[in-house]
């Protein structure tokens, strides 16, 4: 009921909704159950995203499935810098892949739920560039790169995972990618925001 009133507030003051499906909001009761780093969120997020959409069909055209997918994920569940404060590669590389995986589930219930949609996802992205122009310094502005640029861009893209700039995502590829799941990374969104 309270988007409902924020939303028809916006367009009884002639601002077009845009709704962000997941902005860092990870109800707490999934994060016990080991938030994205459980195969099981891309169920939990699929049927949220059903809620939402079938709930807002009606009064939203403008959709984004993630906000800053990189940051969430590398931030919450690699640095801990921001919640939930895990650390490590055995919380990031589960997460980044059931992330990537709902990025583009969402895309496609979107689609289903709101045949006129113009659905997005949000990208944070920073220049890169080399310090020097050494052959080391390159090779590291190309790792840098592929993990806050690309990491979540390229499944989107149908490219898969940049495993060469990042060899460590080949871990992720043996232990959390399942059989059928890279077919599943790729959704052709009508835009792609960046921030």
């Amino acid at each position: 009921e309270f988007y409902h009133r924020v939303i028809d507030c916006c367009l009884e003051n002639g601002l077009e909704p845009y709704v962000t499906l997941y902005h860092w909001d990870l109800p707490q009761t999934l994060e016990d159950k080991g938030g994205w780093t459980n195969r099981d969120i891309i169920e939990w997020f699929s049927d949220y995203c059903e809620v939402v959409t079938r709930e807002f069909a009606s009064k939203v055209k403008y959709w984004l499935v993630l906000n800053e997918p990189a940051g969430f994920t590398g931030l919450g569940y690699m640095t801990g810098y921001h919640a939930p404060g895990r650390l490590g590669m055995r919380n990031f590389l589960p997460a980044v892949h059931h992330v990537a995986i709902c990025q583009a589930e969402g895309g496609r219930i979107i689609r289903k739920n709101v045949p006129d949609a113009v659905i997005g996802t949000t990208f944070s992205c920073s220049f890169i560039e080399p310090f020097t122009d050494s052959d080391n310094d390159k090779r590291a502005a190309k790792r840098i790169d592929a993990l806050l640029n690309r990491l979540f861009l390229e499944p989107t893209l149908g490219l898969g995972y940049p495993v060469h700039e990042l060899p460590f995502l080949q871990n992720m590829m043996k232990k959390y990618v399942h059989a059928g799941d890279m077919e599943k990374l790729a959704f052709d969104f009508d835009f792609i925001g960046v921030q």
